[in-house]
């Protein structure tokens, strides 16, 4: 129920209903002013020696029998009978209303009059008040309460003389105001879906440590990448045949795969619903991510501005889980709001550390070398991905599509697909993503005692356009309007300054942790005889009744031995497991054989060289013979009986690739980061609190073991251990307790596997959260 009781909601005390401040009941007093009214003259006429017209106040005006109309208020207007005395609005007192008020902060005016005064009825204000002094709203409009000198004229403090909060007055009416009680006609401005939970903005009483301000960097020309309008302009291009529709535009970037169309409905979308705000003009040319104006936006996230314009079913879907999501208690404070995350990598858990920084307040940037999202191997989910990924828009935006979820047999998505949904969640966020740029290095610079990162143009994005050239020498000039118009995202500045956050999600190459100190070692997986992963793409079959009967499956040797023993019989090869998975993309397998069949059917040819799955060790013809085998072998039989890959396409040799074909894995030593959190010392002579904080996630921090589908979990929980750690070091906990922490999760991450489950993490999935505790049992 958001009907908020206006009094309590605001700070404010009612005024008794029986009696007016005369003491007479209400109806008498009106019908009194009414007489009062009608022997006067009309409002702009003859009202007797020295009486003057009075201007209506700003938002209303005057009817023909004298009353003050507007937004759905009518007030009565009398004259003075001296022209020095100030005309009154005289109060039409009626039952009392609950108004519903906006959940977030909206500007003034966005507000009906109700809203801005924020009471159900007043006492009228007096016409001077003493420097320094407010009414206390204690129901009686008597006593007087000190404050400090500067305050706001139209605000007025909280009760008793407490300064907790403050409920603004509408600026322009005259002295002596009275707010009419009657509810407004709401403009379509929400705060909320009527499904999520009210979030509040909490502000922090406890003093704030008193730091001396450091001096701002100034960025140079160059260093500015792509403006916001000029990438607009190029938004525009691309999608110049979808209209400039509010409903188009969504309906575009919710179904998409293509990047480049994603980013540039998003931008123009944003643009357009930004301009129709009261303040939008100051907003059109900023970006949603920009921190320039940031207390004006009538919005935290651009896809609150957003919801405004769009109500169709799809967009209210997703209004309501992003709300739900944004409404958690771990997030109203915004402990990181004020500091820059810079975040290497936009894969699955890169991406996913970006949404929870940003959802924690923090500016966050996410840097991609490539400029597609094109790998379409199938990761197998645990069913709390599943149920994260839905909360965090899947099925609501597209891919993957509305079959998400639904096989019962396996839980998958493919990495691209998810990279896709939590690119479009994390711009709906406010996030940055810039693509085609690689991460160069982090470098302390002691002048502006702050860190930056330097950026440069990557080395397997699209080619620069010959006209993107800009000369040797030019480096303090803007780079013209034909330097840009490359790559989906805006164009990457050279330098990211006041970086306070650094994450490397970078994959198993951890360039950006080693980089700066974080040391990354091998350890023993499983036995070497078991430890080879084999992965394999076939392009999907044309549909028919056959094809339909195909479902995905999931099976290990320990319980199917005798099939697995009849397997090795026909095919020759032994493996450990199996997962197939038929998406719209792909039929993808991914399997464990041991090195000695490998050996034994010709696909290794010296089993002594190392290393040993070198391309001039593997003989792919027999390779590709062998996984033909596979996939002609009947594993579903009895009543699971389905037909075969094979089977479907006619015979295993029409079936074709969608990738460059079979693909083996050494599993028999993983990669592990000796530690996921490090504070890396700026130079010497600095000061210690300008350190920077390196977070590394995902593949960057522990190589997962594909089959049992660890990749993703593991990945998530580590962008959630990480996000944890830096909301301690950002509200205020020292290095030592954040580092502390931070190794007590990761020690019960490095133990999490399909065997260790139930030993590991807690029951009850639904109320995983960001800190550790609501996760690790032993936490």
């Amino acid at each position: 129920d958001f009907s908020l009781d206006v009094s309590r909601s605001m700070g404010c005390c009612k005024s008794s209903l029986d009696t007016d401040p005369e003491g007479e009941p209400p109806a008498k007093r009106r019908k009194q002013e009414e007489k009062a009214t009608e022997s006067d003259a009309a409002l702009g006429g003859d009202a007797g020696p020295g009486a003057s017209a009075v201007a209506p106040p700003a938002g209303f005006r005057v009817s023909q029998g004298g009353h003050l109309k507007g937004d759905d208020n009518e007030l009565s207007m009398v004259r003075a009978g001296s022209e020095h005395a100030s005309a009154e609005l005289v109060r039409q007192v009626a039952r009392p209303k609950q108004i519903e008020l906006p959940e977030r902060d909206l500007p003034m005016e966005d507000l009906s009059h109700e809203e801005q005064g924020s009471m159900e009825t007043t006492a009228p204000l007096p016409e001077s008040m003493p420097a320094g002094a407010i009414l206390v709203l204690d129901g009686s409009m008597e006593s007087m309460a000190d404050v400090p000198e500067g305050m706001p004229a139209a605000s007025i403090e909280s009760m008793e003389g407490s300064i907790e909060t403050t409920a603004a007055l509408p600026e322009g009416l005259p002295a002596g105001p009275q707010l009419s009680s009657k509810p407004p006609k709401r403009k379509p401005i929400r705060g909320r879906a009527d499904s999520a939970p009210p979030m509040k903005r909490v502000v922090s009483t406890s003093p704030k440590p008193v730091t001396e301000e450091k001096p701002q960097r100034p960025a140079s020309k160059s260093e500015l990448g792509e403006p916001w309008p000029v990438f607009l302009e190029r938004a525009a291009a691309t999608i110049a045949d979808i209209g400039e529709g509010e409903a188009a535009l969504f309906e575009l970037f919710r179904t998409t795969p293509d990047l480049s169309l994603t980013y540039s409905a998003f931008a123009r979308l944003y643009r357009l619903v930004v301009s129709k705000h009261s303040n939008g003009a100051s907003l059109e040319s900023l970006p949603p991510w920009s921190p320039a104006e940031e207390e004006q936006r009538p919005f935290q996230f651009p896809y609150e501005a957003m919801r405004v314009f769009l109500g169709g079913h799809k967009a209210k879907e997703l209004w309501q889980k992003l709300d739900r999501r944004t409404g958690r208690p771990e997030y109203s404070r915004q402990p990181c709001r004020g500091r820059r995350c810079v975040i290497v990598g936009a894969g699955p858990c890169g991406l996913r550390a970006a949404i929870e920084l940003r959802l924690l307040g923090a500016r966050v940037t996410v840097l991609e070398r490539r400029e597609s999202f094109s790998r379409i191997n199938q990761l197998h989910l645990w069913s709390w991905c599943g149920d994260e990924l839905k909360a965090l828009g899947a099925r609501s935006l597209e891919p993957p599509g509305q079959g998400f979820g639904s096989n019962p047999d396996v839980l998958s998505i493919g990495i691209a697909e998810l990279q896709t949904l939590l690119f479009k969640t994390a711009l709906l966020l406010g996030v940055e993503v810039l693509m085609g740029v690689e991460f160069q290095s982090a470098d302390y610079d002691g002048s502006f005692q702050s860190w930056s990162v330097q950026l440069a143009r990557s080395s397997v994005a699209g080619a620069r356009p010959a006209e993107a050239h800009v000369p040797d020498g030019q480096t303090d000039e803007a780079p013209t309007k034909e330097a840009f118009g490359f790559g989906p995202s805006p164009t990457a500045p050279s330098v990211l300054s006041d970086v306070a956050v650094l994450v490397g999600s970078d994959g198993l190459s951890c360039h950006v942790g080693q980089g700066l100190g974080v040391e990354v070692s091998e350890v023993g997986s499983l036995r070497s005889e078991d430890a080879i992963g084999l992965v394999f793409n076939f392009a999907p079959l044309p549909s028919s009744a056959t094809e339909k009967k195909l479902r995905s499956f999931s099976m290990a040797r320990q319980f199917f031995e005798d099939l697995f023993r009849e397997l090795e019989e026909e095919a020759g090869v032994k493996l450990e497991n199996i997962v197939y998975t038929k998406s719209p993309l792909t039929n993808y397998f991914v399997m464990t054989p041991t090195r000695k069949s490998l050996a034994s059917c010709g696909v290794l040819k010296d089993v002594t060289k190392r290393p040993l799955l070198g391309k001039d060790n593997i003989d792919k013809a027999a390779l590709d013979a062998l996984v033909r085998r596979v996939v002609a072998f009947k594993f579903k039989k009895g009543k699971d009986d389905q037909p075969t890959l094979a089977e479907v396409a006619g015979d295993p040799g029409r079936l074709t690739y969608v990738d460059n074909g079979p693909q083996l894995f050494d599993f028999s030593k993983l990669r592990r980061a000796s530690s996921g959190l490090r504070f890396v010392e700026p130079a010497a002579g600095a000061p210690v609190e300008d350190c920077l904080l390196l977070a590394v996630v995902g593949d960057a921090l522990l190589e997962p073991f594909w089959p049992e589908g660890l990749g993703i979990v593991r990945g998530f929980f580590s962008a959630l251990d990480a996000s944890s750690a830096i909301t301690a070091w950002a509200s205020g906990s020292s290095r030592e307790k954040v580092l502390a922490d931070f190794a007590k999760a990761f020690t019960q991450l490095k133990t999490l596997g399909a065997g260790t489950r139930t030993s590991v993490l807690r029951a009850e999935e639904k109320h995983f959260g960001l800190h550790p505790s609501s996760r690790y049992k032993s936490i």
